[in-house]
C-alpha cells in the first residue's frame, strides 16, 4: 500500500474521533471558545509540524509569500469550525446523519475542487466508487 493511503486512512480515522470528542463537548462550551481552543491547538500543531522539518526556516521563507492564502484557509477553517460546532450543540442535532451531510459535502466539494481547479481526471471506476461510497455513507446513517 502506498503511504498516502495509509496516512489518508489514519487522517479520516483521526478526524473522525475528533468529530465524536467534539460533539461530546460542544454542548458545555461555547463555540466561539472552542473554536479558539481547537484553532490553538491546531496553530500549535503546525509550529510541532515545522519544527520537524528539514531546514524548517527555509520551508517558512519559501511558503511567506503564500500567507495571504494560508490566512484564507485558516479563515475558512474557523467559519467551517464554528458552524459544526453550532451544529453539535444543538441537542436536536443527531450525530450519525449530521456527520453523514458533512462527510458526503467533503467528498463533493473535493472532487469539484480536483476537477476544476487542480484538473483531476475522474475514470468511470472512480465516479461509480465515489458514488457507492457515497449511497453507502447514507445507508449507513439510517
Amino acid at each position: 500500500m502506498e503511504d498516502w493511503i495509509f496516512l489518508s486512512l489514519l487522517v479520516g480515522a483521526i478526524f473522525g474521533t475528533y468529530n465524536v470528542i467534539a460533539k461530546g463537548f460542544s454542548d458545555k462550551l461555547p463555540s466561539n471558545i472552542s473554536v479558539m481552543l481547537i484553532g490553538l491547538g491546531i496553530f500549535l500543531s503546525g509550529l510541532l509540524f515545522l519544527a520537524t522539518q528539514k531546514e524548517p526556516l527555509a520551508q517558512f521563507r519559501d511558503v511567506a509569500p503564500l500567507l495571504l492564502v494560508i490566512f484564507a484557509c485558516s479563515v475558512v477553517w474557523f467559519v467551517g469550525t464554528f458552524f459544526q460546532l453550532t451544529v453539535f450543540a444543538n441537542p436536536k442535532t443527531q450525530f450519525g446523519p449530521a456527520i453523514v451531510l458533512m462527510t458526503v459535502g467533503t467528498i463533493l466539494i473535493c472532487t469539484v475542487i480536483g476537477l476544476f481547479v487542480f484538473g483531476d481526471k475522474l475514470s468511470a471506476k472512480q465516479a461509480v466508487g465515489m458514488a457507492l461510497a457515497i449511497a453507502g455513507t447514507v445507508l449507513l446513517s439510517m
